[in-house]
């Protein structure tokens, strides 16, 4: 199972004490690459450096999460964003889960739980793709 360690994580929103929070809950999970944005275009510009997971507050002075992205799924789809926020509309966390997005997750009193388990399904899913991955090129090469 890949390891939390190597995970890296980008944190795009503009409360800086709930992005502190967000680093301390991640701080607890084991990881240790994280990088903190408190605006979308600040992640954008970064994106490049293809961060594993991006937790990202749906509302963002300038550019809004959705914006974000659908901006982060252009460039890589791969990328996992965790839409964080207190809209707690269906209808927006299913259009947003349409639109790339690996989770929806509401600023509540479980989001705590909800975090890890999001977290955790994301190394557990990385796990399974890799195991296709590899027995795919292995029955591709045993061909040859």
């Amino acid at each position: 199972m890949r390891d939390i360690k190597d995970i890296s994580f980008f944190i795009v929103d503009d409360d800086k004490m709930f992005s502190l929070y967000l680093k301390k809950q991640l701080n607890k999970l084991g990881a240790t690459k994280i990088e903190h944005f408190a605006q979308g275009i600040d992640c954008i510009n970064k994106i490049e450096e293809d961060p594993d997971i991006i937790l990202l507050d749906y509302n963002l002075d300038f550019m809004n999460g959705g914006e974000v992205l659908c901006k982060v799924m252009r460039h890589n789809p791969d990328i996992a964003v965790i839409m964080i926020s207190n809209q707690n509309e269906i209808s927006v966390a299913v259009d947003i889960i349409k639109q790339g997005a690996f989770d929806y997750l509401v600023k509540d009193e479980s989001l705590n739980d909800k975090l890890k388990r999001s977290v955790l399904k994301y190394i557990e899913l990385d796990l399974v793709l890799k195991n296709r991955r590899r027995s795919f090129i292995n029955r591709l090469f045993k061909r040859f």
